[in-house]
């Protein structure tokens, strides 16, 4: 299962088949807390036309 920590806020657990919203603008990490299931991710990044994939100064 995957667990991870939002800048200042309690950490959030994410179950199979649950979606999870990231906020905008804020330090995240995230694990996976189990040792031998795999975790699968998928991604998806939304912004307006043009916008740098990567924050230039991180």
């Amino acid at each position: 299962m995957p667990r991870g920590a939002i800048q200042s806020r309690p950490p959030v657990v994410v179950k199979a088949g649950q979606a999870f919203v990231e906020p905008p603008n804020v330090n995240m990490t995230g694990y996976n807390r189990s040792t031998t299931d795999p975790l699968r991710l998928v991604i998806f990044y939304v912004s307006e036309p043009d916008t740098p994939f990567l924050d230039p100064l991180n």
